[in-house]
C-alpha cells in the first residue's frame, strides 16, 4: 500500500531574514515555547526561529532542530512536559543558528541511542545532519555575512549524503537531502518524515519556504 503524505511541521518561521538574526537582535526572555499536538506521538514546539518537531515513545525522544542557543532551557522544559524519557536523537534540517543553536545544551541533556555513538564525549544524544551542515559548521570563521561556522560542541556527530533511515519508537524516520533548498549560506536542506506504524501513513517534516535558486548558493 502506498503511504498517504500528511504535512507535519513547517521548519522555518517568518521570512528568511528573520530566521538568521543573531541572538543579540532578539529578546529571548520574552519568548514562550508553545507545544502543539500534530498527530499521535508527534508535537510541534513554537518559540524563536525554526519550529521544533518532537517525537516521543518508549524508546525515548527524537527532536528535529533546536532553535537559538538561549532557547535551549525553555525547549528542554517544554520537552519534559511531553515526555520523561531520555532525548536520544537530534536531527538538524540545515545549518542556520535558529535550527542548530541549542544542539550542545540539548544533546548534553540527553543520552545516546541504544547502539551508542552520542555527542558530548559519547554521553549525550546523537546529533544527525547532512554532511554539508558539518562542512559549514566546521569551516574556519571568516566574520563575513552568512558565516555559519560554530563551536565543535554544536556539530553533528553523524552525517549522511543522500538519505538516512532511523528506526525509533516503532516508526521509520526518513531523512532526505534536498539540494539547494534554502538560501542564504546553505547548500541544502533535509526533509524529515516518519512512516507511522499505522499502515499507509507518512508524515513529512517540510520546509515549505524552500526555493530552488537559478544560481549556485554560497557554501
Amino acid at each position: 500500500m502506498g503511504c498517504k503524505a500528511i504535512p507535519l511541521v513547517t521548519t522555518l518561521a517568518g521570512f528568511f531574514g528573520a530566521a538568521i538574526l543573531s541572538t543579540a537582535q532578539q529578546n529571548f526572555d520574552r519568548v514562550e515555547v508553545q507545544a502543539q499536538p500534530v498527530q499521535g506521538n508527534v508535537y510541534m514546539l513554537i518559540g524563536a526561529g525554526g519550529n521544533v518537531t518532537v517525537q516521543t515513545g518508549p524508546d525515548g525522544v527524537l527532536i528535529v532542530d533546536t532553535q537559538f542557543e538561549p532557547m535551549a532551557p525553555k525547549l528542554l522544559a517544554a520537552i519534559r512536559k511531553l515526555s520523561d524519557k531520555p532525548i536520544r536523537y537530534i536531527i538538524n534540517t540545515h545549518v542556520h543558528p535558529d535550527h542548530t543553536g541549542g544542539n550542545a545544551a540539548i544533546a548534553q541533556a540527553g543520552v545516546p541511542p541504544a547502539d551508542g555513538g552520542g555527542s558530548a564525549g559519547g554521553q549525550g544524544a546523537r546529533v544527525i545532519a547532512h554532511e554539508n551542515v558539518l562542512k559549514v559548521m566546521s569551516a574556519p570563521k571568516t566574520g563575513k555575512q552568512f558565516d555559519f561556522s560554530a563551536p565543535k560542541e554544536r556539530w553533528p556527530t553523524e552525517t549522511y549524503t543522500n538519505r538516512k533511515t532511523i528506526q525509533f519508537n516503532g516508526e521509520q524516520i526518513e531523512l532526505v537531502h534536498v539540494e539547494r533548498a534554502h538560501p542564504p549560506g546553505t547548500r541544502s536542506c533535509s526533509s524529515v518524515g516518519r512512516t507511522s506504524s499505522a499502515p499507509g501513513t507518512c508524515m513529512p517534516s517540510i520546509d515549505t519556504r524552500a526555493t530552488i535558486p537559478k544560481e549556485p548558493l554560497m557554501a
